[in-house]
């Protein structure tokens, strides 16, 4: 069985053997005793590592397992992997353009001059948002015609385009919901 100590002691000796025969700078060459500590990097730990029943130390992989698993290594600034924020899935899966339908239900007031306004107003910001592209409305009456479930369906040209159509269309004042 190894050690920690024989690791070591192989690693500096193959790092002075590269320093050897390597005729470039020495600046590129990394001294193992400066780098820092695996536990030393980033911020301290918040939980005790965990440890065997009978004492025995237990394997460096799975204590770097359990502070994985504790989100220890997990990047600083995840605000832009949400699901609010799925530009990057939508990219990999469709390929622009690619025809996308929108569904947004909003109140109607009612009567069917009600329900047309609001497709109106929808195809508007629609097709206004996606760059005056066609688009095919389908308009179904909810809760009496208090309100209209409106189904819209145009080409999009990228992830973006969608976010920023959804984005204007719960902007509408009408609009209760819009996916």
């Amino acid at each position: 069985m190894r050690t920690l100590a024989a690791d070591t002691a192989a690693i500096r000796l193959l790092s002075r053997r590269y320093a050897a025969d390597n005729d470039e700078d020495d600046e590129k060459i990394i001294n193992i005793e400066d780098l820092p500590e695996l536990g030393a990097c980033g911020e301290p730990k918040k939980h005790k590592d965990p440890a065997s029943k009978d004492g025995e130390a237990l394997t460096d992989r799975f204590l770097m397992a359990a502070r994985a698993l504790r989100g220890e290594f997990d990047p600083e600034a995840t605000d832009d992997d949400t699901e609010e924020n799925s530009q990057l899935l939508g990219a990999i899966i469709e390929n622009y353009p690619a025809p996308f339908s929108f569904t947004a239900v909003g109140r109607s007031g009612g009567d069917d001059e009600g329900v047309r306004s609001l497709v109106d107003a929808l195809t508007k910001v629609v097709s206004d948002s996606c760059d005056g592209a066609f688009v095919d409305v389908v308009a179904t009456p909810r809760i009496g015609g208090k309100f209209a479930s409106v189904r819209l369906t145009t080409d999009v040209q990228s992830p973006e385009m969608i976010q920023r159509v959804f984005a204007e269309l719960r902007a509408v004042e009408a609009v209760k919901m819009a996916f």
